[in-house]
């Protein structure tokens, strides 16, 4: 810990602004870095969509994507929450899912729902069933 520690103060530079301080609460950024989540995702769902003639690649990409939102994405959110669901609900739907890994991610909502204490999370990891 000392030594990452060490590496971030090494690299400051006490004349120079950080990109966080440039643009982390400019709205025009902020609103250009939302338009390509927002492409982004919709690129996803395009993807899903054409591998359903293929329902274990389509079942594989969902359950991925629902582990890259649930360990970056705030699931307080109820959109992001929904999103989860709906994701979780095809890739159980198709079947294909690993169910080692579905098992396992729904232990890991259940975990940050009760080390955080918050019921969003334990109310999500509830619907996760396998």
């Amino acid at each position: 810990m000392l030594f990452t520690d060490a590496l971030f103060s090494f690299f400051f530079v006490c004349v120079v602004d950080s990109n966080d301080q440039l643009y982390g609460a400019d709205k025009k950024f902020v609103a250009e870095l939302g338009k390509v989540v927002e492409n982004l995702t919709s690129e996803l769902f395009d993807i899903l969509k054409s591998l359903s003639t293929t329902p274990d690649h389509q079942a594989q990409l969902a359950l991925q994507f629902v582990n890259v939102l649930v360990a970056h994405a705030d699931l307080t959110q109820a959109d992001m929450a929904k999103l989860v669901m709906n994701l979780w609900s095809l890739a159980k739907k198709q079947g294909a899912g690993d169910k080692k890994l579905m098992a396992r991610t729904a232990a890991y909502v259940r975990s940050c729902g009760d080390s955080a204490d918050l019921n969003t999370y334990a109310e999500i990891a509830d619907r996760l069933t396998v």
